[in-house]
């Protein structure tokens, strides 16, 4: 971080600060009607994570998506929500996000394996069909790449990646599989993105219906488990 601040400090000539100009000339202009010395303004862009300019087009597009998409609790689409609970995470390396605990009503309940695939995909969707979408989940979903091919991956532990990539093939969803599900994820053909090769074992589960709106990435796990879930929620 010093590294950048110290780059910042030395090509402020090179960066879009012609917006500010008017206003360095103002100030410039007062202290030398007041007889006093101006410091040296630093411009800190948006691009420098965690500086106001990038909180602040953080928090613009954090709001728009809030003013649009109420997809949860309002168009329910998981089903009527009895109740919930949030915490929000705070990370430096980019927005803020969100653990949220929904408890559904009865009828709404997940209870079956039809029930996870209606909402949950660990598949690669069709170009042909869906292209946005799986463009997105290209984009958004794909772990890594680790292992053989990317050694130096920050998920990596003694030559294993701590996420369990990549995931056994399965052609059917298997329910509560020591408190969770294990995702449908039948083999396919690989597809190429850039310069890996991408299949169904490297995905992180899709939320079927909030991904293409959001575009964001988006984590969904069925918890039976109450009071592991609201330990695990309350340590943010």
């Amino acid at each position: 971080e010093g590294s950048r601040l110290h780059f910042l400090r030395q090509n402020q000539k090179d960066l879009r600060i012609e917006l500010y100009r008017g206003l360095l000339d103002a100030l410039e202009c007062r202290a030398h009607n007041e007889n006093i010395r101006t410091g040296k303004l630093i411009i800190l862009p948006s691009s420098f994570q965690g500086s106001p300019r990038h909180m602040q087009q953080n928090y613009q597009d954090a709001m728009a998506m809030v003013r649009k998409f109420e997809d949860i609790c309002k168009h329910g689409i998981f089903g009527t929500v009895l109740a919930y609970i949030y915490v929000i995470e705070f990370q430096k390396r980019g927005l803020p996000h969100a653990h949220i605990l929904l408890t559904l009503d009865s009828e709404s309940k997940i209870r079956t394996k039809d029930d996870i695939d209606k909402f949950v995909s660990a598949e690669l969707p069709d170009p042909c069909t869906d292209l946005r979408l799986f463009q997105i989940v290209t984009k958004c979903m794909v772990h890594g790449p680790c292992g053989t091919i990317n050694i130096n991956s920050p998920c990596m532990r003694d030559g294993q990646c701590c996420k369990s990539f990549p995931k056994q093939f399965k052609d059917d969803t298997e329910e509560n599989v020591n408190g969770y599900p294990i995702y449908r994820r039948r083999a396919t053909e690989p597809v190429q993105v850039g310069k890996y090769s991408i299949k169904t074992d490297g995905l992180s589960p899709i939320i079927l219906g909030c991904l293409k709106n959001l575009m964001r990435i988006l984590m969904l796990k069925f918890v039976p488990q109450l009071r592991v879930s609201n330990t695990y929620i309350n340590m943010y």
